[in-house]
């Protein structure tokens, strides 16, 4: 019996003191505790701006990165840092997607997945990558994914946090997030330049359209825009910055107020028929829908029939405004080409081919039409029956 207790006491030792046992594992799949301040490299907090980086203390260059969030991705596209890319969401791995920045670098999906999308990563995925990332890159949308604390706490890899902003009314956290992230990846002069690339064009859009009187200025109407899925003619934002930029009559502005403007909204048959706008814009991400979505909702219904865009072929489509967040490439170059479309004497000058390509060669560094997905080819930048 002695020898038995002997035993036995040893075999509880052994479990107390964790001799011959391997590292423990937090229950919520974190780094080894003991191996923590390693990977965590003195961060206590997620990086928000660059005096919180410089705190950082980091001396070397950041090689790895991973990107987290709807639009992080496409970010770091712009910022041409996509060869530090080593692992991506599910979301960008899904085929015959419509986002620019995916199409021309097809090598991402290739890549490990490390989550789901939305911020829904994978913590044992994320400590399993070789090399393991640098930084994480996540897109600060509360509510959606893993908290961001939370994933540096347990992950022991430094969080950057930053709002994807618009190229609207919150046109300043687009730039504040592109200039920390031109910072911590040594792309400070590419960031500046995308910067001034906005200006550059937004700025054009303003003194080509500035003298136009009010009463002749055209109303329009974007239909057919994703937002969380694909949807119909009826879906439609209450602010557009392709429209806004051009000085553009949008009836649908009217129906919010300053606090919710730029949203997503949906409008009723009825509505669109009592506007009657002179010219309809449809955003071709609505071809995912069965029959083509709003473009066969304009075609087949007889209740647009009436409608005078309809009736005097003013129907346009435009690439897919959003595609896991704003495809910003593609909603310059849809502003090129509605000028062009509404604004005539504005810009005859211009050759709207090219001025289309120059918008995504310089965001993506490949003219990208020429990869353009064949069903919307047909019909982006063109006159629908």
């Amino acid at each position: 019996m002695s020898k038995i207790y002997c035993e036995l006491f040893i075999f509880v030792f052994l479990i107390l003191t964790g001799t011959g046992c391997t590292p423990s594992v937090d229950q919520e799949g974190g780094p080894p505790v003991e191996s923590r301040n390693v990977l965590y490299q003195g961060a206590h907090k997620v990086i928000r701006s660059i005096e919180d980086w410089n705190a950082l203390g980091r001396k070397e260059p950041v090689r790895h990165i991973v990107c987290s969030g709807s639009g992080a991705l496409r970010l770091i596209t712009y910022l041409e840092c996509s060869d530090k890319v080593i692992a991506v969401e599910q979301m960008e791995c899904q085929p015959n997607g419509v986002a620019p920045y995916r199409i021309v670098h097809p090598e991402y999906g290739k890549l490990p997945v490390f989550g789901e999308g939305h911020g829904r990563d994978h913590i044992e995925f994320l400590l399993n990558l070789n090399p393991k990332p640098d930084i994480i890159v996540r897109i600060d949308n509360p509510g959606s994914g893993i908290d961001p604390e939370i994933l540096q706490e347990r992950s022991g890899i430094p969080v950057v946090l930053i709002s994807y902003g618009d190229l609207g009314q919150n046109r300043l956290l687009l730039d504040r997030s592109l200039r920390l992230l031109g910072h911590i990846l040594n792309k400070t002069k590419r960031a500046e330049s995308l910067i001034a690339f906005f200006d550059t064009q937004i700025a054009e859009f303003d003194q080509r359209t500035q003298n136009i009187p009010v009463e002749k200025r055209p109303t329009v109407y974007l239909g057919g825009l994703s937002f969380r899925g694909v949807h119909g003619i009826n879906s439609t934002a209450t602010s557009y910055p392709p429209f806004d930029w051009l000085r553009l009559k949008n009836p649908v502005a009217e129906l919010a107020s300053e606090r919710i403007r730029g949203y997503h909204t949906m409008i009723s048959k009825e509505q669109l028929v009592l506007w009657n706008p002179d010219y309809l814009f449809v955003d071709l991400g609505t071809l995912s829908l069965n029959q083509n979505g709003g473009i066969s909702e304009l075609q087949s219904q007889a209740v647009y029939a009436h409608l005078d865009a309809v009736k005097k072929n003013r129907l346009y489509g435009l690439y897919p405004n959003n595609s896991y967040n704003t495809n910003y490439a593609a909603l310059l170059a849809n502003a090129w080409f509605i000028g062009s479309i509404t604004y005539p004497d504005q810009f005859q000058d211009v050759k709207i081919d090219e001025k289309i390509n120059e918008m995504f060669q310089f965001m993506l560094n490949n003219p990208f039409m020429p990869q353009c997905p064949k069903e919307i080819k047909s019909k982006v930048y063109k006159t629908i029956p």
